[in-house]
């Protein structure tokens, strides 16, 4: 907090009779550049981990897809059905498909007020951004890999019950 915040409570606990806070409470930590480096060094582990979710969900969506429409022709070929049947069961799996967009829209944040009265150097203002904007970007895989995890459930599901 700044120090206007603790000159406010300072303020506050005369007028109520309390003890004074102390200004250690409002001071605002200090980062040095080995924490984040380490914080980033680990962001980018994470984006890899989410980044290798990605591609075997990816994968196993492509495998189950191509056993799906084996298991068509498959049936197909057991099973005779009317041209009205099958126009009406390519409706429903038509409405009943999922679309997921491959990449996410990141939203960024503005800031409404600067670093006045924080202290920090631009560099680790900087900083502060790039790490915010990793993390939003860790965010958006770890959604994705939630999305891709339902959709191959439901196939899985889907499938079995044939």
């Amino acid at each position: 907090m700044s120090k206007s915040n603790y000159e406010y409570e300072c303020s506050r606990a005369e007028l109520l009779g309390l003890d004074k806070p102390e200004e250690s409470e409002f001071e605002s930590p200090k980062f040095d550049s080995e924490e984040l480096a380490c914080e980033t060094e680990q962001i980018g582990r994470v984006s890899g981990g989410l980044d290798g979710l990605n591609a075997v969900l990816d994968s196993t969506k492509k495998t189950l897809t191509r056993y799906e429409s084996f298991n068509r022709k498959l049936g197909k070929l057991f099973h005779y059905k009317s041209k009205s049947q099958r126009k009406a069961e390519a409706e429903a799996n038509f409405t009943s498909e999922e679309n997921i967009p491959s990449k996410t829209e990141q939203s960024q944040s503005t800031l409404s007020s600067t670093s006045s009265g924080l202290g920090q150097s631009s560099l680790n203002f900087e900083e502060y951004q790039k790490q915010n904007d990793k993390l939003d970007s860790l965010l958006c895989k770890a959604e994705r890999a939630e999305l891709s995890l339902n959709r191959n459930n439901k196939l899985i599901k889907k499938l079995v019950k044939k």
